[in-house]
């Protein structure tokens, strides 16, 4: 996880852990004898492998980024004043 614990701490993050379905699925199946750890990890693997390939396909397949569009879902003008982030007064 990339949490810093400034937002939810470890205990939080644990209880969630244990509530996660996919773990639960896995939990149970290890225990009914349809699947041991060494092929749920197998499968883990072969699952992250395949999305990560297919975010780098994804990737290289789509076009380069406009410079007019850069600034698409910005929120704030280019013009807005931010004093809390370079320090001066509004």
């Amino acid at each position: 996880m990339s949490d810093s614990r400034g937002y939810r701490s470890r205990e939080e993050e644990e209880l969630w852990k244990q509530r996660d379905p996919i773990f639960i699925l896995r939990d149970r199946l290890i225990k009914e004898g349809a699947l041991t750890m060494a092929e749920f990890e197998t499968v883990e693997k072969e699952t992250d492998t395949y999305i990560e390939n297919e975010v780098i396909k994804f990737s290289e397949e789509s076009p380069e980024p406009r410079v007019e569009d850069l600034e698409k879902y910005v929120l704030a003008d280019r013009d807005t004043q931010l004093p809390w982030l370079t320090g001066k007064a509004a």
